[in-house]
């Protein structure tokens, strides 16, 4: 419904429930009467060697969860103009795309901070 809740009813016992969100997949094994998926929200960031964000890099983000072959644009697709994007997610571990200056790296993180450097950009 708008307000996120899905209602069905099933037999007594531990059940699966999957939930599918931004092209990640997670599983729940529970014989509870309210089963909750928690998404968290991951900050993706562009450094310089002094550490300081680089802003207005143009910097192209996607991500993808480790069991998906799908990509999902990351926010708004670019870094801000702060040099860092944020976007909620489930919390399983995800591929992270950065494409900068004509070069594309991956992380592969299972944590809600994420930080690329531009030096690996070369």
């Amino acid at each position: 419904d708008a307000m996120g809740r899905v209602q069905m009813e099933v037999l007594p016992g531990q059940h699966r429930y999957g939930l599918t969100y931004q092209a990640a997949t997670q599983y729940v094994y529970s014989s509870a009467v309210t089963v909750v998926f928690q998404t968290r929200l991951v900050t993706v960031e562009l450094r310089d060697s002094a550490g300081n964000l680089i802003p207005g890099s143009g910097a192209v983000i996607l991500v993808r969860s480790s069991g998906s072959n799908t990509f999902v644009v990351f926010a708004a697709g670019q870094l801000g103009a702060a040099g860092r994007a944020q976007m909620e997610v489930l919390p399983v571990p995800h591929q992270f795309y950065v494409t900068y200056l004509g070069i594309t790296r991956q992380q592969s993180r299972d944590d809600p901070w994420v930080v690329f450097w531009a030096s690996d950009f070369r």
